[in-house]
């Protein structure tokens, strides 16, 4: 999907967005704003990155691997 920029300037439109918040510990609230400004990118950024990996990975490993079956009328023992 392209980036539309917003009439008023500014940078281009990443889509739809819902607001989440949280409330870290100290010592990782800290920690979070360490790789923010080491990265020089935004907090919302990061926390965008580190939410949707953690959900993609979440997701991954929640899909149960199809189970195999065996048909009992054509494994007959003679």
């Amino acid at each position: 999907m392209p980036r539309t920029r917003s009439p008023r300037g500014g940078r281009p439109s990443k889509g739809e967005r819902q607001k989440v918040s949280a409330n870290l510990p100290i010592d990782r609230y800290n920690q979070f704003w360490d790789i923010v400004e080491s990265r020089g990118t935004t907090a919302n950024d990061l926390a965008v990155e580190i939410i949707t990996d953690w959900l993609d990975r979440t997701a991954m490993s929640s899909t149960k691997p199809e189970q195999q079956t065996i048909n009992l009328e054509e494994r007959r023992i003679a």
